[in-house]
């Protein structure tokens, strides 16, 4: 079984989070959110080392978005500082073309004696497309014991990617997947929640995506989902499925959200990203692959 949940920008997923329990405190005149232990309750937690920024703040910060300038400001100088660029976006069209000698004879034309015009062959012909779709998976689920660093460089190899990406003329869709396996539940459940930061039909911008750098993004927002599921609560948080489960459920979200020509980005746990350099290289290997098959 698979609980899934889907939003349509962060700003939804925001207001959902906004809206699990919760009473307001006023101290010393001014009013104050207070959200009440539920779950794991991991996203309420007081401690700040593991879970970064506490939940109220972290709601705050995503709907300022100004905390976030200076992981834009390093995805920007990545994206700049990568001298290849991606072919344009290619898109197929068949035409047939008519001739002396060809795959399938027209009948019309050899009885009107056109015979330098009677044989078709369909031949594919690669045309610049403008308004090419990619969509981008951005995996935040992780292990607990993934550095900060490694969140942070992970997401922003793949949010320059995404920017060299709309660079090449191509319209990008980012999304958020937070897909893992339920602990201590039977029957075995998975979860999922998708969250679009940016749809393709938005200008580009990473106002919303650049808050899957923060580790809060995950361990107090995507937490706080978990921690007032319906019963049964999940009070571990779950654990990672592999790569290729997670190949398997993207392919199953492609089909159930019409997700277009999907590239999965970097993820803390499987790929080996922890610092600028490595970020920089896995971003070079997305090229040379998105260059081989003429994305």
């Amino acid at each position: 079984m698979t609980l899934t949940f889907y939003y349509d920008s962060l700003g939804a997923m925001l207001d959902v989070v906004e809206a699990t329990p919760h009473q307001l405190d006023i101290i010393d005149g001014q009013v104050f959110t207070r959200y009440i232990p539920r779950g794991a309750t991991g996203s309420t937690s007081t401690s700040t080392r593991f879970y970064g920024r506490h939940l109220f703040q972290m709601l705050e910060d995503c709907r300022a978005m100004l905390p976030f300038a200076e992981a834009i400001s390093d995805i920007e100088t990545m994206a700049h500082e990568l001298t290849v660029c991606l072919p344009p976006p290619r898109s197929v069209k068949r035409r047939r073309v008519q001739a002396e000698a060809g795959d399938h004879p027209d009948t019309d034309r050899m009885l009107r004696g056109d015979l330098a015009h009677a044989w078709v062959t369909t031949r594919k012909l690669l045309h610049d497309d403008p308004t090419a779709l990619t969509t981008i998976i951005l995996p935040v689920a992780y292990a607990s014991i993934t550095s900060e660093a490694s969140i942070y460089w992970n997401m922003a190899a793949t949010l320059a990617l995404a920017w060299l990406l709309e660079d090449s003329g191509r319209r990008t869709c980012l999304v958020s997947l937070e897909y893992h396996t339920l602990s201590g539940v039977s029957p075995t459940t998975e979860f999922s929640s998708v969250t679009i930061l940016k749809a393709h039909e938005a200008p580009w911008s990473l106002q919303e995506a650049i808050v899957t750098t923060d580790r809060a993004y995950l361990r107090r927002l995507i937490f706080r989902l978990q921690d007032c599921l319906p019963e049964p609560p999940d009070l571990g948080y779950g654990y990672v499925p592999s790569r290729g489960a997670l190949q398997e459920h993207i392919a199953w979200c492609s089909q159930e959200y019409d997700w277009r020509h999907v590239i999965t980005g970097a993820h803390p746990q499987h790929d080996d990203i922890s610092e600028r350099s490595s970020a920089l290289r896995w971003i070079e290997r997305q090229i040379k692959s998105l260059e081989a098959v003429a994305l």
